[in-house]
């Protein structure tokens, strides 16, 4: 790979967790886990990104750096009338691989088609600020309004931490994700009332506040079948009747066949989704064609 490589224009934030940062045809499973779906939309921005490798495909530790609209993949609105609101969206992420680096394409997918010769591992991290957020996930603006105490539009900031790691060995694969999501500049704060101040636990509300951790274990064989179990928990910040984000947790069992280098795709997946010690089993069943 290059060594210096610069981004302009809409691509994936590397602001997120890393399963966001895997095309859908890529995915281990159809729908992306309850992690990726708490905490973000489409996944894709509008800006400039930067990153650089350090060291050799032995050993090596690359740096990203990122500045965006800060409103998701359109920050130029419907129309004229539809202007940005907030500030800018600043993102960092280390990806750091320790054992090497995986075989072309590996790390853009969680299966371990080609079957790794030698455990690879890559850890990451990544932080993000979004300077005045309208949108619940930072992915878009104008789905709320917050003022000032002299009516003033005053939006708050909105920031993630996310923390991953990805290892495959010999068609065994382990992925590891934890997200953490916090507001900050909330201070004289009002709400669209222009009465009553933001209470303490109402920007849980506005913003998807809370803390996700999603574990996938998958085995693919070299004949393309695929088993695997993925189990996603998430805890809201505030305990809040109204909060977006939702004390729930989602497990998983997948299985799938790829055919013809994968432009042929048919999964199973089993589902148990708990909201509220309430438990919902669902089946779905997808059949995928890439032309």
């Amino acid at each position: 790979m290059d060594r210096l490589s610069f981004t302009f224009g809409q691509f994936r934030s590397i602001a997120n967790n890393r399963e966001m940062l895997i095309f859908e045809n890529s995915l281990a499973n159809f729908s992306r886990s309850l992690l990726s779906q708490t905490f973000n939309a489409t996944g894709r921005e509008f800006g400039l990104k930067c990153s650089y490798m350090i060291g050799h495909s032995d050993f090596s530790l690359i740096p990203m750096i990122q500045i965006t609209s800060g409103d998701g993949l359109n920050s130029f609105g419907v129309d004229s009338r539809d202007v940005d609101l907030g500030g800018l969206k600043y993102a960092s992420r280390i990806d750091f691989y320790p054992l090497g680096l995986f075989k072309e394409g590996q790390v853009q997918s969680l299966n371990d088609y080609a079957h790794e010769e030698s455990l690879k591992l890559v850890i990451g991290a990544a932080a993000s600020y979004n300077d005045g957020a309208s949108n619940s996930v930072g992915e878009g603006h104008g789905d709320f309004y917050l003022y000032n105490n002299l009516n003033q539009v005053m939006l708050p900031d909105y920031r993630e931490l996310n923390f991953d790691f990805l290892s495959k060995y010999k068609g065994f694969s382990f992925m590891g994700e934890y997200s953490i999501s916090t507001a900050t500049g909330l201070e004289g704060l009002v709400t669209e009332s222009l009465i009553q101040e933001l209470q303490p636990t109402e920007i849980s509300t506005y913003l998807a506040l809370g803390t996700g951790l999603t574990m996938h274990v998958f085995y693919t064989s070299k004949k393309g079948y695929s088993i695997g179990f993925i189990n996603s928990s998430i805890t809201s910040e505030f305990e809040n009747e109204n909060s977006i984000v939702k004390d729930s947790n989602l497990k998983s069992l997948v299985l799938s066949k790829r055919i013809k280098d994968s432009a042929v795709v048919i999964q199973n997946s089993f589902d148990v989704l708990k909201i509220s010690d309430v438990n919902t089993f669902t089946y779905q069943f997808l059949v995928q064609l890439e032309f």
